[in-house]
Formats: structure tokens, C-alpha cells, sequence
């Protein structure tokens, strides 16, 4: 792997001239040593000469060398002028406010008004007996209607003998409608049942139609049940009319029901008739089906194709092959028509092979296979049809 260069600085970039100085401390290193010859060519006394030649030289080598906490000697020195000519300058200005904590809190004086003791029990007595009324909706209406129905009916009080006849049991024979009306005057009229709706069956889903011929039955039998009840209790002609009634909807039902039970059935045997029974689409066992076409001709070594249950070859699936330990031994993908091959032979023993698509829209079964140091025939991988899965699940075949 090459190595990458490091990231410099682009935009302060100054190029070097000798080693690591720049172009500018070239020029201030120069600067300093020509003045510093000039100043020694001058006529003038050797006491004089030797200060005149020094100062120039330190100027110019610190200039191009020495920094000041990191910047450098010219960048500080510009600054240091700039600050000597433009001070910053701070100017107090006075508020006039006084410090808050100079300042006394004032105390918050309450005005309490003086009541006496009357003109509280006035108050008390006028809140007591001033009645507050709340606005009365349509329920209260209808609880006070019903309170004052209630309160003015009479109350029938028996003032017969304790000892009194027996009650005459009313025969559930069917009677006539005379006799009936010296019985009893005005009957009460019998609710009138749920006309029975014709019942379709859906081919598609009949099992919740199956479920709900079963509520309805149950819902039915409750009715049927609770009516007995009444029926014993009361011992009227009515009750006895809707037992009928209920048991004949619920003997409807059942019938219903038994006939949809005998369609299923024979919907299933048409079914299971008209189910081929060629070959199957997916691989039935964990062995791989072999190809006799295209053998290789070296010993254990891995070849096949990989197919969708219409018989479309699947590029780009994964294939893992492991040892009995679990450890992975070969790992290679089919290519655009769907074919795999393993580059060099597998040693002796068996072998567990995993597909995976990494689409996610294919799944397989893991296949095992035993390499015996002969040649392996081209192995033909056959993905899991799903339809067949939903046919099991929906049908239980």
C-alpha cells in the first residue's frame, strides 16, 4: 500500500531557498550584512565602526530568526509600534443609578379591612340560603318524569286469605285463537325474529365463513336458551313462540353449516386431483440434485448452477461451503448465467453448503455433500417456492 502525502498549509506556503529559510529571511539576513559591510567601509574610527556594523547584522539575523512567543521578530514589532501610536482606551461613563445593595427594601405594608363579627354571620347567612341552580338537561328531565310516573300509580295491596288456589298451569299445546282471547286480554306480541339471509359460500375464503356460521350458531343457542328460561318462568304462549322460532334458525344453521362443511371437502379432493405430480420445484432433500452435462475433470472439485423454481438462473448468490467442525473451507458466487465453480479440489470428507442471495428474494436449503476423491457431477441448486409454502400453510398438504 503506497503511502499518502501529508496535508500542508496551500495558501501560506513560501518557498524555501536553502534548507529551511525562506526567500524572506534571505533578504533580511542580506539586508543586515550589506548595511553592516556598508557601515564599515565608511571612514570613520574603529570605535565608531564596530557598534555601526553590530546593530545592523543582529537586526537583520534576528529579524530572519529569532521569534517572539512564537510569531515573528517583524510581525511583533509592527505590533508593538501600532500599539504604542493606537492605544486602546477605556472611558468610564457614570449612570446615576444607586447600587442596588445601598438601597433599603421597602416592607410591603397589607391594608387590612376591619369586618365585625355581624356582618360576617350577615354574609354566611345569605351564601347559606341563596340556592344556586344548575341548568337541567334532557336525562334529569327524563328522571323526574319517570320519578313522578312512578309516585302516582297506585299501590295494589292483596287483601285476600293467606290460603290462596293453586295457579292453573297454561298447557304449551298449540290453542285457538278464541280461547285465547278469553285467557288473556291483549297478549304481548312476540319480537319478530332475523330473517334468515341466504348464505354464499366464498371458495376463496371458506374458513371465515366457517367461523362465522359457528358464532352465529353459538349466538343462537344463548337466544334459544335464554328464551327456556323465560319460558319456564313466565309460562306464556309468547315465550313459547319465539323457542320455536329460535330453534328452527338454529336447526337452519346447523344444516347450513354441515352442507359448507361437505363443499369444503369436496373442494379439497378436487384440489388435491387436480395437483400435479411431476416433479417438485424445490429441493426435497439436503442432497443437491447432480447435472450429467458438463462434468469437471478433476476429483472433488465443486461445480453447478443455481436456478429460481421456474427454472431461471439466479446470478450473484453466495455460496459458503464448511467442514464438519463449522469452519468455512470455500466461498464463491455464481456468475451472470448462474454458474459456480470452485478453483482448486477440496480435500477428502463431507462438506455442508449454504446459498444466500444477497437481495433477500431466494431462499435454499442447505445442501451436504461427501467428496471421496472422485469426480462430482454439476450440482443443481433449486431455490424454495414460496407458493408451495402458502398452499401448505392455507391447505395443511
Amino acid at each position: 500500500m503506497e503511502n499518502h502525502p501529508i496535508p500542508q498549509n496551500v495558501t501560506g506556503f513560501q518557498f524555501k531557498l536553502i534548507g529551511n529559510m525562506t526567500i524572506k529571511q534571505f533578504l533580511y539576513l542580506a539586508s543586515g550584512c550589506v548595511i553592516s559591510w556598508i557601515c564599515y567601509a565608511l571612514p570613520f574610527p574603529i570605535f565608531a565602526k564596530i557598534p555601526l556594523v553590530i546593530v545592523p547584522a543582529s537586526l537583520g539575523f534576528s529579524f530572519a530568526f529569532v521569534p517572539i512567543e512564537g510569531r515573528p521578530f517583524d510581525a511583533m514589532l509592527s505590533l508593538f509600534v501600532h500599539a504604542l501610536f493606537a492605544p486602546d482606551q477605556y472611558v468610564y461613563g457614570k449612570i446615576g443609578k444607586p447600587i442596588d445593595i445601598s438601597v433599603p427594601i421597602p416592607k410591603k405594608t397589607t391594608a387590612r379591612s376591619q369586618i365585625n363579627q355581624q356582618q360576617i354571620s350577615q354574609m354566611v347567612q345569605t351564601i347559606t340560603k341563596k340556592k344556586i341552580e344548575k341548568p337541567k338537561t334532557k336525562l334529569d328531565e327524563k328522571e323526574e318524569l319517570f320519578i313522578k310516573t312512578v309516585l302516582a300509580s297506585p299501590i295494589l295491596v292483596n287483601t285476600k286469605p293467606a290460603s290462596t288456589p293453586p295457579p292453573q298451569i297454561i298447557s304449551m299445546n298449540p290453542v285457538s285463537g278464541s280461547t285465547f282471547a278469553s285467557q288473556t286480554p291483549t297478549p304481548e306480541q312476540a319480537p319478530q325474529p332475523k330473517k334468515d339471509t341466504p348464505i354464499h359460500i366464498d371458495k376463496e375464503n371458506p374458513e371465515e365463513l366457517e367461523k362465522e356460521l359457528e358464532k352465529e350458531s353459538e349466538y343462537l343457542k344463548k337466544e334459544l336458551d335464554q328464551a327456556k328460561e323465560e319460558e319456564t318462568a313466565t309460562h306464556t304462549v309468547v315465550a313459547h313462540q319465539k323457542t320455536e322460532e329460535l330453534q328452527k334458525q338454529l336447526e337452519e344453521i346447523l344444516a347450513q353449516k354441515k352442507q359448507l362443511e361437505e363443499e369444503l371437502i369436496a373442494l379439497k379432493a378436487r384440489f388435491e386431483a387436480q395437483k400435479p405430480r411431476g416433479r417438485r420445484l424445490g429441493p426435497s432433500t439436503n442432497t443437491p440434485k447432480p447435472i450429467s452435462s458438463y462434468a469437471p475433470e478433476v476429483p472433488n472439485l465443486i461445480t453447478g448452477v443455481i436456478k429460481d423454481p421456474r427454472g431461471n438462473v439466479l446470478p450473484s448468490i453466495l455460496i459458503d461451503i464448511q467442514d464438519q467442525e463449522g469452519n468455512p473451507v470455500r466461498a464463491f458466487k455464481t456468475n451472470v448465467i448462474g454458474q459456480f465453480a470452485s478453483a482448486t479440489p477440496l480435500p477428502n470428507g463431507r462438506y455442508k453448503i449454504t446459498f444466500e442471495d444477497a437481495s433477500g428474494r431466494h431462499t435454499f436449503d442447505p445442501a451436504e455433500l461427501s467428496a471421496t476423491g472422485e469426480i462430482i457431477p454439476p450440482l443443481e441448486i433449486v431455490a424454495i417456492d414460496h407458493r408451495n409454502e402458502l398452499k401448505k400453510q392455507l391447505f395443511g398438504t
